[in-house]
């Protein structure tokens, strides 16, 4: 129940900022796509119109980032964790929540991105065109399309999970805990690097030889790696949470 509530409780506060922002990027998209008119002239169009789409394109996604960080920081590393703290709950709970709102948030803002995107290319016969184009596709077409989204989604998970881990592990000092939460970051990113990202490429390479199975197969295998991943995140971030907490 509790988990619920945190839930319910972090996906208000995130959406309080997301929601307005999703609003006028939606906005913003027909007010280009208009200013393209019928023939979708890119160059002739509304110059400084198209470039504030651009640029609140990538705020969206930049807001997200930051909120999602901001969040988890504030609520469980900072002056809010004593109150969190003290709740009657797990501290796996607590990051849990956290988690699944920020997964949920990042695939909202992805969606709303794409879909403003969609509305500014957008030709009379598009939609009736994908729908033909989904009846026709082969059933390994979805199995590729079903696969690379659970990749994704587990990708998304790990580098969520690898932003919490770096904000745990940059608490434990006494002083700096934000430069040495940087540091953790790219210390963890350098060494998944050197590491797990190999690993996957020497399995792009073995496995890859054209066929829509063996791209299933590195996708279902990449998903699986980056679960062990994510358990890994979990475990390290939930340690330090419920045994070394330093709010000093």
């Amino acid at each position: 129940m509790f988990i619920g509530k945190l839930l319910k409780y972090d996906m208000k506060a995130m959406g309080r900022i997301l929601f307005p922002m999703y609003a006028v990027l939606i906005v913003l998209s027909f007010i280009t796509k208009i200013s393209l008119g019928p023939e979708r002239k890119f160059f002739s169009a509304n110059v400084p119109l198209f470039v504030l789409f651009i640029m609140f394109l990538t705020a969206v996604s930049v807001a997200t980032l930051i909120i999602i960080i901001q969040r988890f920081y504030k609520n469980l590393l900072c002056e809010e964790g004593y109150l969190m703290n003290t709740l009657p709950l797990k501290a796996w709970k607590n990051i849990a929540a956290k988690l699944i709102s920020a997964f949920i948030w990042t695939a909202a803002s992805f969606v709303v991105s794409l879909l403003s995107i969609f509305i500014l290319v957008y030709e009379q016969g598009m939609v009736l065109g994908f729908l033909k184009l989904f009846n026709d596709i082969k059933p390994d077409y979805f199995n590729i399309i079903a696969s690379s989204v659970l990749y994704a989604a587990t990708k998304i998970l790990e580098n969520i999970l690898m932003l919490y881990t770096s904000m745990a592990i940059g608490q434990l000092a006494n002083v700096h805990k934000k430069s040495l939460s940087v540091a953790a970051f790219f210390g963890i990113y350098s060494v998944k690097t050197l590491t797990v990202d190999r690993l996957n490429v020497i399995i792009l390479n073995n496995l890859l030889n054209g066929s829509w199975a063996s791209m299933i197969n590195f996708y279902l295998i990449g998903s699986l790696i980056s679960i062990i991943m994510i358990a890994v995140y979990f475990v390290v971030t939930n340690y330090i949470i419920e045994k070394k907490l330093n709010l000093e």
